[in-house]
């Protein structure tokens, strides 16, 4: 409809929903023609250090070289730790997890995990999950082969989530491509 114009499609052998891309020109152009700030006034989601962060010496750490997040019945994520890369390797329903276009397996340097209610919504024929993100609750944030258990906590829906150490410290994550589940 209206922003047509801010994406493609690909011909593609997937779900429609996931045939969609777009570019940063694109996104530029629609925002300054809608008249939209091109720069944001929030803080960024996470704290990237450029100093590795090592979590083994924490209060509670945990060895974390295999992670697995149970979503529901049919749906599991898991990563697997590379210890000579420092990368987390993704896999779902235990098959790994690609991208269609490079056929590279997803990977990840930080893994923050967020416990929340969740349940259907209410008069959805599709069976879609309604995820209560508003609040507060536990987690865990894993770099580098560890886990530390940490807390979440959200004020309202455009509220950022900030992330803290037990402690209510908040984390500084590592450099690198971040997966929040």
């Amino acid at each position: 409809g209206i922003y047509d114009s801010a994406f493609w499609r690909e011909d593609l052998p997937v779900a429609y929903e996931h045939t969609a891309f777009t570019s940063i020109e694109k996104i530029e152009k629609i925002a300054t023609n809608k008249g939209y700030r091109l720069t944001s006034t929030k803080k960024p989601v996470l704290n990237y250090s450029v100093d590795e962060i090592n979590l083994d010496k924490e209060t509670n750490a945990l060895a974390a070289n295999n992670v697995s997040i149970k979503y529901s019945e049919g749906t599991t994520t898991s990563y697997k730790y590379d210890t000579e890369d420092k990368l987390f390797y993704r896999s779902v329903n235990g098959v790994v997890h690609k991208d269609y276009i490079t056929k590279k397996q997803y990977t990840a340097k930080n893994i923050i995990v967020t416990y929340v209610s969740n349940g259907l919504i209410a008069d959805d024929a599709k069976g879609r999950q309604e995820l209560n993100n508003i609040g507060s609750g536990d987690g865990y944030y894993i770099t580098n082969g560890y886990a530390i258990p940490i807390k979440w906590k959200k004020e309202s829906r455009t509220a950022q989530t900030v992330y803290s150490k037990i402690d209510g410290t908040e984390i500084d994550v590592n450099d690198g491509n971040t997966f929040i589940q």
